[in-house]
């Protein structure tokens, strides 16, 4: 019996904290793009999760390429929106240029550089998953390249070397202002003395990770070289690379609902998805001579070649 009463007082306790949270009578909106498959569903899985802690009763409005400023100001006061959750660019743009004080932004690739959002999580994985991920799968690995821009990429690389260091791993990033010049370094990077311990990582940087020209150099490169690729982009492992991180939509929209509701704690703060979910490519791995067991291969949640 003491046990029983120790347990309700818990309980007891958990509901008044959380109930003062999520009781503050403040509506929240969700503005996100009106996209076709596969897309749609992103952003289904995203707003699922932020019902899942804010309530059913948020309030959604799709936007397309045609909708102004003035329609998402509108939708606000006749819904007494109090704070808002943008997803993708098209969303951001928009809200952006709205008065509204209490705003976050997710599902963009990178920190937005309008000031008026309080927080948001991006659609780049946090690189200190990536390189556990890494060292998991390829436990020899003891040295990244990456090829990145200032304008695209900067700000994540400054991320990416404090996660090297936590992971023991030696990482050399290599500036290019073009896609020529991205060639250009990958091939010296790529030439026949490259260590087997390393590897190359590919970011969503536009100017370093083309995938009509970009990707296909590097990964025919690194195929020759035995080399693993690992890339920011799960498409890129249906081409060949051997490891990518992608975000679990959910859990996505469950940290920005608490970003929003908690805005306070999160002052300017935009930050990679750490709530990850992995793809490898297990043919590459067999030509990288990897041996992955039974139990390696069950840790990886979408596998390529697709059976």
């Amino acid at each position: 019996m003491k046990y029983k009463g120790f347990i309700t007082a818990i309980l007891l306790t958990l509901v008044n904290w959380v109930q003062p949270v999520l009781a503050t009578g403040e509506e929240i909106g969700v503005i996100y793009p009106d996209m076709r498959e596969p897309y749609r569903s992103i952003f289904t899985n995203i707003i699922d999760g932020i019902r899942d802690t804010a309530g059913n009763e948020v309030k959604l409005l799709a936007v397309s390429t045609d909708d102004e400023v003035d329609t998402v100001s509108q939708w606000i006061q006749q819904n007494n929106i109090d704070s808002l959750i943008a997803l993708g660019s098209r969303s951001q743009k928009l809200v952006a240029k709205t008065d509204i004080q209490n705003k976050v932004v997710g599902a963009i690739i990178k920190p937005p550089e309008d000031n008026g959002f309080q927080a948001g999580l991006l659609l780049t994985p946090d690189p200190n998953k990536m390189f556990e991920n890494l060292k998991f799968l390829v436990p020899n690995i003891n040295k990244i390249y990456v090829v990145y821009s200032q304008q695209h990429s900067g700000w994540y690389i400054d991320i990416a070397k404090q996660a090297a260091q936590n992971n023991g791993l030696e990482l050399e990033a290599v500036e290019s202002e073009s896609k020529r010049e991205s060639i250009t370094s990958y091939k010296k990077i790529l030439d026949s003395s490259i260590d087997k311990n390393s590897a190359v990582w590919l970011l969503q940087d536009p100017l370093s990770s083309d995938r009509r020209i970009i990707l296909p150099l590097v990964l025919e490169l690194a195929w020759e070289k035995k080399i693993p690729v690992i890339s920011n982009r799960a498409g890129h492992v249906e081409r060949g690379a051997l490891l990518a991180l992608y975000p679990d939509h959910f859990e996505l929209g469950i940290s920005l609902a608490q970003m929003s509701i908690n805005n306070e704690l999160y002052a300017q703060k935009y930050a990679p998805f750490t709530e990850a979910l992995n793809a490898a490519n297990t043919r590459t791995a067999d030509h990288l001579d990897l041996n992955w067991s039974r139990k390696t291969k069950r840790s990886i949640n979408l596998v390529f070649p697709r059976r």
